[in-house]
């Protein structure tokens, strides 16, 4: 593994302790054996709460190993150690703003906490923060790239997921949206005003 993109405290769900966690970039391998292989393995999953779960038959290695030729995606992991994955994010550094079509903006293609950090399938999560960590990456990302922290995605129309981005800023473009995806966006001055709560301007 190359050296870490990024280092943040996650929050231990039963302690309440900080636990240092890295961003390192993904490779198809570490994808295939400890995200593919590990994150739905658990037995004690309730299969009923699983198949409700948008991306429990993703496979993590397919996504690495497409975008790895194509130089405006890129995928990265947040490691807790070097075989625990807490969660990932594919995304493109090309895309344009839904808000503002003439400026650049970082697009998520996919998000998602391990299982184990999902309050949906897990009471308390083993730990916190993980979604929440993978977007101020991209924010991050985009910043650092010239385009002013701004980060779009497409999120299935399920309260739950809505919420959570609403909470983190981004906006709701419900009159771009279709049927089955919402059009969400992070603007440049949420985008700032993140960078500087967390002290990364």
């Amino acid at each position: 593994m190359t050296k870490p993109l990024l280092a943040i405290n996650l929050i231990h769900g039963k302690t309440n302790d900080a636990v240092k966690a890295n961003f390192f970039q993904l490779e198809r391998n570490i994808a295939k054996n400890h995200i593919d292989a590990k994150w739905w393995a658990n037995n004690c999953l309730d299969p009923h709460k699983k198949k409700f779960q948008v991306d429990h038959d993703w496979l993590w290695r397919k996504f690495v190993g497409e975008i790895r030729n194509k130089p405006a995606f890129e995928s990265v992991g947040l490691f807790t150690s070097s075989t625990s994955i807490e969660g990932a994010i594919c995304y493109r550094v090309d895309a344009k703003s839904f808000i503002e079509p003439s400026k650049g903006a970082l697009y998520v293609e996919r998000l998602a906490a391990a299982p184990v950090n999902r309050y949906q399938l897990n009471s308390p999560p083993q730990y916190l923060g993980v979604g929440k960590a993978l977007l101020l990456w991209a924010v991050v990302k985009s910043y650092n790239l010239g385009l002013k922290g701004r980060v779009t995605l497409d999120s299935v129309r399920e309260l739950g997921a809505l919420s959570f981005y609403e909470r983190n800023g981004f906006e709701n473009l419900l009159e771009q949206s279709s049927d089955h995806l919402a059009f969400m966006e992070l603007p440049q001055r949420e985008a700032i005003k993140w960078l500087n709560t967390e002290g990364l301007l």
